[in-house]
C-alpha cells in the first residue's frame, strides 16, 4: 500500500510584513527593514514579497536586551 504525506504549510500569520513586524515589537518598520539589510534577522520570499518570521524578531530583541 502506497502511504502518502500531508504536506502541512505555516499558518500565514507565522510570515508576516515589515510593518506587522514592527507593530508587534514597537518600532518602526525602518527599523525592520535596517536589521534585515544588516543580516540580523532572516528574511523570506514568499509570493514575491519580503516576509519576516516573528520569533526571529523576537529573539533579537532577546538578544539586545541581554547584553
Amino acid at each position: 500500500m502506497h502511504k502518502t504525506t500531508k504536506q502541512t504549510k505555516a499558518p500565514e500569520s507565522a510570515y508576516c510584513k515589515a510593518r506587522k513586524i514592527a507593530e508587534h515589537v514597537g518600532v518602526t518598520s525602518s527599523a525592520v527593514w535596517g536589521w534585515k539589510r544588516k543580516g540580523l534577522i532572516p528574511f523570506y520570499k514568499i509570493a514575491g514579497t519580503v516576509r519576516f518570521k516573528i520569533e526571529d524578531v523576537e529573539r533579537l530583541m532577546t538578544q539586545g536586551k541581554q547584553q
